[in-house]
C-alpha cells in the first residue's frame, strides 16, 4: 500500500501481514510513492515516483520579470534583515537549513542532518530563526541563532506548521495540522494561545504589528481574512483573485495597506498585489512554471521566489522482501 504517516508527510510503500496487520515501511524518504504493482512471487514493486524540483530564484523588484536563478530549494524561505536569504535543501535523507547572500555566495549549513527542517523565519533584530522540524517525532515549532547553534523546542503534542514572527519579534504564530486552527506562542516558549475557532492557514502580521491576515472560508469559498493581532472574527474578507492560491504565504506590503500574494489563473501563476480598501486587485507579475514561493526583501529591492514543478518517474525496487 501507499500511505503516510502523518498529514505533513510524504506517501511512501509500506507492506502490511495478514491476519497479524503488522506494518513495515519499505520506502523512506522525500520522495511520494503511489501507483504501485507487485510481481507474483512478490520480489519486485513498480511504483511512480515523485519528486519536488525547485529553485530560489531572485532579482530587482522593480523587474520581476527577469529574475536569475540561484541554487536548488526544496520549501520555503525567508530574509533575514541584512538580506541574506535563509532555505531548505534536500541532500541524503534529510532537509536541512542553509543561509546565503541573494547572489548565491557564502552558502553556509545551519542544521546537519537532523531529518526535515523547514519554513524559516527570522526574527526583525536577525538574531533568532524560527523553522518547523521533527526531529523528534511530529513537526514542531524551533528556534535557533542566526548562525544555527542553541536550537530549542517551542512547541509539543500534533503536527504545527507555517510559523511566522510579529514584527517587535516577541511571538510566534503557528497554525496546528489536525484542524487548521491559528495559535501563538512566545518567542521565549511556554504556555500557546489560541486565536481561531477556525480554519486559518498561513498566518502573516502586519507591519505595524496590529493585524494578521490569513487564508480561510467563508460562503464554502476559499478567501483571505484579516483579523485583529489578539485573534476573534475576521475584520476584513477578500476573495482570491484567481482559482486559488498558489504557494504558501501571504505577505504585506511595506506601508501596511495591501497584502501580496499568488494565485492561478488561465494555467498561469500571477503574483498580484490586493489593497485593503477594497480597490481592484493589480498584476506584478506572470511565472509560466509553478510558484512554491516568493518573499520581499524587508527594504522592498529584492524579490526572491521559489519555482519549478515535480518530476515524475516509474521506479523499480528489486529484491523486496515482504514476507
Amino acid at each position: 500500500m501507499s500511505a503516510n504517516k502523518t498529514l505533513e508527510g510524504y506517501r511512501q510503500l509500506w507492506s502490511v501481514s495478514f491476519p497479524k496487520m503488522e506494518f513495515k515501511e519499505i520506502t523512506a524518504g522525500f520522495s511520494s510513492y503511489s501507483d504501485l504493482s507487485i510481481t507474483s512471487n512478490a520480489d519486485k514493486i513498480v511504483a511512480s515516483q515523485s519528486t519536488r524540483a525547485f529553485d530560489v530564484w531572485v532579482g530587482e523588484s522593480r523587474d520581476a520579470q527577469n529574475l536569475r536563478k540561484i541554487t536548488a530549494a526544496t520549501d520555503k524561505f525567508c530574509w533575514t534583515p541584512d538580506r541574506h536569504l535563509v532555505y531548505s535543501l534536500m541532500d541524503r535523507g534529510s532537509v536541512d537549513l542553509w543561509i546565503m547572500r541573494p547572489d548565491g555566495q557564502e552558502q553556509r549549513q545551519l542544521t546537519v542532518k537532523t531529518a526535515t527542517n523547514a519554513s524559516p523565519a527570522v526574527t526583525s533584530d536577525g538574531h533568532y530563526i524560527v523553522f518547523i522540524s521533527n526531529r523528534d517525532g511530529a513537526f514542531q515549532v524551533w528556534r535557533m541563532n542566526i548562525e544555527g547553534s542553541n536550537p530549542v523546542q517551542l512547541t509539543n503534542g500534533g503536527g504545527k506548521n507555517f510559523p511566522t514572527i510579529s514584527p517587535d519579534g516577541k511571538w510566534i504564530l503557528y497554525n496546528t495540522t489536525d484542524d487548521w486552527r491559528l495559535w501563538k506562542v512566545s518567542i521565549d516558549g511556554g504556555e500557546p494561545a489560541r486565536l481561531t475557532e477556525y480554519y486559518a492557514l498561513l498566518p502573516s502580521v502586519s507591519p505595524d504589528g496590529k493585524l494578521i491576515a490569513c487564508l480561510g472560508r467563508t460562503d464554502s469559498k476559499v478567501a483571505i481574512l484579516v483579523l485583529p493581532f489578539a485573534g476573534g472574527a475576521p475584520l476584513k474578507t477578500f476573495y482570491l483573485v484567481g482559482q486559488n492560491l498558489s504557494g504558501n504565504r501571504i505577505q504585506w506590503a511595506a506601508d501596511g495597506k495591501a497584502l501580496i500574494y499568488a494565485t492561478e489563473q488561465n494555467g498561469m501563476t500571477s503574483l498580484v498585489k490586493h489593497p485593503l480598501n477594497g480597490g481592484r486587485a493589480a498584476e506584478i507579475t506572470k511565472f509560466e512554471d509553478e510558484l512554491f514561493d516568493f518573499g520581499y526583501s524587508l527594504d522592498g529591492q529584492l524579490l526572491a521566489v521559489t519555482r519549478g514543478g515535480w518530476q515524475h518517474d516509474i521506479v523499480l525496487l528489486s529484491d523486496v522482501n515482504l514476507r
